[in-house]
């Protein structure tokens, strides 16, 4: 596979993944949707300055994007639920000791 092509279907996928539209990434890349789009539909082969742009854009290098199939999981809503659900952090509920339960006690 030729390093276009790699290109626009790691691009369309990494922007898939983040759940970026392409006019949002266009945007943000400085370019149009429409350029966007026939990039990542093999319609356009992008400039190195676009490559750049686009990579940028997505927090990643354009290296990687040339680099191969990336692999890239797509999760539904749920699973991203999930997942937040899981990753947050264990709560333990602990009485302190050294803290009466009780009614404090008066001084004398």
């Amino acid at each position: 596979m030729d390093a276009s092509k790699s290109f626009s279907l790691n691009l369309r996928k990494l922007r898939l993944a983040m759940r970026i539209t392409q006019e949002a990434l266009a945007h943000d890349a400085g370019t149009s949707s429409s350029y966007l789009s026939a990039i990542e539909n093999g319609r356009s082969s992008p400039t190195l300055k676009a490559m750049e742009r686009l990579a940028k854009a997505l927090g990643v290098n354009a290296v990687y994007l040339l680099s191969g199939r990336i692999s890239i999981s797509i999760v539904s809503d749920d699973e991203l639920e999930i997942g937040a659900i899981l990753a947050r952090p264990a709560v333990t509920l602990r009485r302190h000791p050294h803290k009466p339960t009780g009614r404090p006690s008066k001084t004398k």
